[in-house]
């Protein structure tokens, strides 16, 4: 990022705009430093101070970190808590991780009908990450009845975004249902 971008972003952020302390945030922090360096911590600092302010992708960011443990402990249940608050203001990259926390017992207690909740709350926002996830809950049955025809459509509205996972799970099932025709006549 450009000196001068940054140094706008900094004189922002300074004076408590929450979208600039997340882009600041983001000129400092750098998921291939140390997160330990002082300018990996600095960036931190601004992401909580956007947090705390309710921005909802400072919250979000401020979740991956606790989650992962980048430069800060690692605390499973911080993060959720930061997820909750950008998931419950549509954030849908955080609705999606919520998910998956729910999905894999990640800080909380593991549980397929939440984890359907905030992915397909993430999908209906054209998250195509989401989208796949959700595909895969209804062809597999996690969370909900199994059900080949919302997969597909979950699917087909992943794969128009360019999701190749979704692109590819789109040609079996029709590889499959054209196959079962066949061996049926």
């Amino acid at each position: 990022m450009k000196k001068k971008q940054k140094k706008w972003f900094y004189l922002a952020a300074k004076q408590g705009n929450a979208d600039a302390q997340v882009k600041y945030g983001l000129t400092l922090a750098n998921d291939d430093a140390d997160w330990n360096d002082p300018a990996q911590q600095e960036g931190i600092k601004w992401f909580r101070k956007a947090a705390e302010q309710g921005h909802p992708a400072g919250q979000y960011v401020l979740a991956g970190i606790y989650l992962n443990g980048y430069g800060v402990e690692k605390d499973e249940k911080k993060a959720i808590e930061w997820y909750k608050k950008s998931a419950e203001q549509d954030f849908a990259a955080a609705q999606y991780d919520l998910g998956a926390c729910y999905l894999n017992g990640l800080g909380v207690e593991e549980d397929e009908k939440r984890a359907l909740y905030w992915v397909q709350k993430a999908a209906e926002q054209d998250y195509a990450d989401a989208q796949v996830v959700l595909g895969n809950f209804y062809s597999e049955g996690i969370g909900a009845e199994k059900d080949e025809r919302k997969a597909f459509e979950w699917f087909k509205k992943a794969a128009e975004q360019g999701k190749a996972e979704a692109q590819f799970f789109l040609g079996m099932f029709l590889l499959c249902r054209n196959w079962c025709r066949g061996r049926q006549e």
